[in-house]
């Protein structure tokens, strides 16, 4: 199979010649080559457990139709583990997945949920290759149907392919921010789609019942233009649909080029900026009023440290009793250079209000994104669309554009049977 993937080793035993985090891969070190298949073993005809009692889930071998980059992934630690190197290919990135089964792997205690010839979406995870292949390996937890172009759809099916293949990675990072570890509440997803989209289109018409508020919600999202930030937005404007007496007000940051697609999305207030302008252009962004229950940290220290700082003694920037931060750019450097204006005891309670997490591949939760998308509630967002054949100038796109663009790069690996 022709496969995208980092250099092998020249001999066995050789050691990479990339490593984390001191000697990192550029996207010009990818290489385009015919590669061994990845290796399955056939199906079982019945579920079996293993002598030694251990439980596994079903595994398959997917045709994969289109996948997509992602920035810095090159650079990641579980992209660059030494045994991920051989003499016949180093790792194959690219982690969101659109694809069709083709083999059901393995042995399994579990009965697999999926069949060959069955279309699929999903996230594989980081320490694994992924998806910048023609085949590649998933496991049941990490994928989930793909959803039907709902009604309204412009594109035909490959269009459909390759937006979902924007979806998994920002989707489920979306989903976890908000849910897990910002702790709103979900969305309701009814059984049916037709569900779905009956209460959808109520929502819309008559907005939340102002008369059941009792409190309102905060929340600021950094980088609001970004793959992870324009579901992010979806995501937030139908939950807050579904939080019983609260109202859910949305601030997003994001360059001016943006805005108008930042708002049509949901956001209730966009604040914009110009990467070309001084950096006290964000001294007068907020009232000094402003409070946030919830920041969404997208983009990492460049904004977030300048934002806590600035605002921090002009007024309750983070809600002093249940504010929190989540971040999925960067840990929270604690240090007092990076926060000259605050004592010991703000930086400790800032520290302990803060959480940073890496998205974890679920099926479940897959499946809740999928079902809104095929009400057409949420969707992603192409920007520019390679072959396989050129891989590498789609990870070279996806690191030089960085977040100018309000979509992703997709590579389009194979046709749909």
């Amino acid at each position: 199979m022709n496969a995208v993937h980092l250099p092998p080793l020249l001999n066995s035993g050789d050691k990479p010649r990339f490593s984390f985090p001191s000697s990192a891969p550029e996207p010009s070190d990818l290489q385009l080559s015919c590669c061994p298949m990845p290796i399955y073993t056939a199906r079982k005809t019945v579920p079996s457990t293993p002598s030694d009692g251990t439980r596994t889930e079903p595994t398959y071998l997917v045709k994969v139709l289109t996948t997509s980059p992602t920035r810095h992934e090159l650079t990641w630690q579980e992209t660059l583990l030494p045994e991920r190197f051989t003499t016949i290919k180093g790792p194959i990135p690219c982690h969101d997945v659109v694809g069709q089964v083709v083999a059901v792997n393995g042995e399994f205690s579990e009965s697999p949920t999926f069949s060959i010839g069955d279309c699929v979406f999903g996230l594989i995870d980081f320490d694994r290759d992924g998806a910048a292949a023609e085949y590649t390996i998933v496991k049941e937890s990490e994928i989930a149907q793909i959803p039907a172009r709902p009604e309204g759809w412009e594109g035909g099916q490959k269009e459909w392919e390759e937006m979902l293949a924007t979806v998994p990675l920002s989707a489920l990072t979306a989903w976890q921010a908000l849910f897990r570890y910002g702790e709103l509440q979900e969305p309701l997803i009814p059984a049916s789609t037709s569900n779905i989209e009956e209460t959808t289109r109520s929502i819309s018409k008559t907005g939340p019942d102002s008369t059941l508020i009792k409190r309102s919600i905060n929340v600021l999202i950094t980088g609001a233009a970004g793959g992870v930030g324009l579901l992010t937005i979806q995501l937030l404007n139908i939950a807050r649909c579904s939080q019983v007496g609260v109202r859910v007000n949305i601030t997003a940051i994001c360059s001016k080029r943006h805005a108008a697609t930042v708002k049509q999305l949901g956001a209730d207030h966009v604040l914009t900026y110009d990467a070309n302008a001084p950096s006290n252009q964000f001294e007068s962004m907020f009232a000094p009023d402003t409070t946030y229950d919830l920041i969404l940290d997208l983009v990492g220290p460049s904004l977030l440290t300048k934002l806590l700082n600035l605002y921090h003694a002009s007024c309750s920037f983070l809600n002093p009793l249940t504010g929190k931060i989540v971040s999925i750019a960067a840990p929270l450097d604690i240090s007092t250079p990076a926060f000259p204006s605050m004592n010991a005891k703000e930086i400790q309670n800032l520290q302990s209000r803060f959480k940073f997490f890496v998205v974890k591949p679920d099926a479940g939760q897959l499946g809740k994104i999928g079902a809104l998308i095929a009400v057409g509630q949420i969707r992603g967002f192409v920007d520019r669309v390679f072959p396989l054949e050129q891989g590498k100038e789609a990870m070279e796109e996806c690191e030089r554009r960085g977040r100018k663009a309000a979509g992703k790069v997709v590579i389009r690996v194979g046709l749909s049977e």
